[in-house]
C-alpha cells in the first residue's frame, strides 16, 4: 500500500455505510506499514482540494488517525505547512497538534512565524493565524489529553 492508496481507502471508508468500522479496519492496516508512507498518505488529505465539502470530514478522520497512530515525522515542516495553507479546514485542530507533538510546539510556531514574513494571500495569512490559535490554548497539556482521549475512544484498536 502506498500513500495514494491510503488516501483513497480513507475516502472510500468515509463515503461508505459503515464509516467508523472501515476507518478502524484501515487503522489496523496502517499500523503494519512504514510510518513514512502512513504520514505521507494521511497528510495528503490536508493538501487535496478534490473533495469539496467533504474535506472537513476527510481531514478530521485523517487527523484522528495521525493523533491515534502518532507515526514518526521526518518531513520538511515548512513545506507541509505551506502545502496546507490553501486547503486545510481550519476547524480541524488535529493537524497543528500532530505536527507540534512530533517536532515541538515552539518549532511549529517558529516556522509559521517565518512563513508569515513572506508575501501571502489573505487566505494563507488566516491559515497561519489559525495554526497559532490552535497551538496557544491556556492549558496545553489538558488540551492534548482531551484530544488524545477523544481519538482513543473513537478509534479503539
Amino acid at each position: 500500500m502506498n500513500a495514494l492508496d491510503i488516501q483513497e481507502k480513507l475516502y472510500k471508508a468515509i463515503d461508505g455505510p459503515t464509516e467508523m468500522q472501515e476507518i478502524r479496519r484501515l487503522m489496523n492496516k496502517l499500523k503494519k506499514l512504514d510510518e513514512n508512507i502512513v504520514v505521507e498518505g494521511l497528510l495528503s488529505v490536508f493538501f487535496d482540494d478534490s473533495r469539496g465539502e467533504k474535506k472537513f470530514k476527510d481531514q478530521t478522520m485523517a487527523g484522528g488517525l495521525l493523533i491515534k497512530l502518532m507515526p514518526k515525522y521526518d518531513r520538511n515542516l515548512r513545506e507541509d505547512i505551506l502545502r496546507s495553507l490553501d486547503n486545510w479546514n481550519l476547524s480541524v485542530e488535529e493537524l497543528p497538534w500532530y505536527l507540534a507533538e512530533k517536532v515541538g510546539r515552539d518549532e511549529v510556531l517558529r516556522e509559521v512565524e517565518s512563513i508569515a514574513e513572506s508575501s501571502l494571500s489573505e487566505v494563507a495569512r488566516k491559515t497561519l493565524d489559525t495554526y497559532v490559535y490552535w497551538l496557544n490554548p491556556t492549558d496545553t497539556e489538558h488540551f492534548k489529553k482531551v484530544m488524545t482521549k477523544r481519538w482513543n475512544n473513537s478509534l479503539k484498536g
